[in-house]
C-alpha cells in the first residue's frame, strides 16, 4: 500500500492511496499511482463545511514516475466551485544533480 496525505490551506484535507504493483513505463522509470475521493470508504477527502457547500474538492489522483535520476509528478483535482466543475492539473520533475 502506498499513501499520500496532505493538507491545502484553504481547510481541505486529502489522504490518497494505492497499491504498488512493481509498474514501470516505457522508459523503466517506476509507476506509482494514488487517488483519494468523497465517495471512497479509504482513500478520503476531508473538507470544512464552507468549502463541501461552496468550493467541494470531489476527486484527487496523482501519479509519479520514479528512475534515471529523475522523480516527476502529475497530478488531477476535480472541484466543484459554485456548481461549475473545475479540473486543476499540475505536474513537475526533480532531477538528481551530481557536484
Amino acid at each position: 500500500t502506498v499513501m499520500h496525505s496532505l493538507v491545502i490551506p484553504r481547510a481541505v484535507c486529502v489522504l490518497a492511496g494505492g497499491k504498488f504493483t512493481g509498474e514501470k513505463d516505457a522508459d523503466g522509470r517506476i509507476v506509482i499511482n494514488v487517488a483519494a475521493s468523497l465517495d471512497d470508504e479509504s482513500w478520503k477527502i476531508i473538507q470544512s463545511p464552507f468549502m463541501l457547500e461552496n468550493a467541494r474538492t470531489r476527486e484527487f489522483r496523482q501519479e509519479v514516475l520514479i528512475g534515471h535520476g529523475r522523480l516527476s509528478y502529475s497530478e488531477t483535482t476535480i472541484l466543484d466551485i459554485y456548481g461549475k466543475e473545475f479540473e486543476h492539473t499540475d505536474q513537475n520533475e526533480l532531477t538528481l544533480k551530481q557536484t
